[in-house]
């Protein structure tokens, strides 16, 4: 998997922290049977920068933590087109997720891993609209992250 990464903040992202946040997105992928080669990007930017897109793009005026913008609407859909694809982006707040790792008690790798994982499986068609929707992508969350050894500490 090819991954485009961008952080120009004020907050860089250590190369650990990136390479983990890099195997969190091929394990989602992996995990959702993506079995075409793809590309997505990873940007992390400031709580300024997310919430001009949250509003340019969901006409919401807040920041968050990440936002994610699928290329199509299910890994099958995914599945189907000639390779290499480009299967979205994703856009993290570093300072967003810096308050939410010191709110939960646990390290900024890990909530910058969990967002990525979080992100990725948007990409892949999951959403979280019902509780439904909920619980299954929260497991799939959880499943992927205890399979990186990404756990609240």
């Amino acid at each position: 998997m090819n991954i485009v990464y961008s952080n120009d903040t004020v907050m860089p992202v250590s190369d650990e922290i990136y390479d983990k946040m890099k195997l969190a997105a091929e394990c989602a992928a992996s995990e959702e049977q993506v079995s075409v080669p793809c590309s997505l990007s990873i940007t992390v930017v400031t709580d300024d920068e997310i919430k001009a897109v949250n509003k340019r793009y969901r006409h919401c005026d807040s920041a968050t933590d990440v936002l994610s913008f699928p290329q199509y609407e299910s890994v099958g859909e995914i599945n189907a087109q000639e390779p290499p694809i480009i299967i979205g982006d994703i856009v993290i707040s570093i300072e967003t997720a810096t308050r939410q790792a010191e709110e939960y008690g646990h390290g900024l790798l890990r909530e910058l891993v969990f967002l990525t994982v979080h992100g990725m499986l948007h990409l892949l068609g999951h959403d979280h609209l019902t509780e439904a929707e909920e619980i299954a992508m929260f497991a799939k969350q959880n499943a992927i992250l205890a399979s990186l050894g990404v756990n609240r500490d």
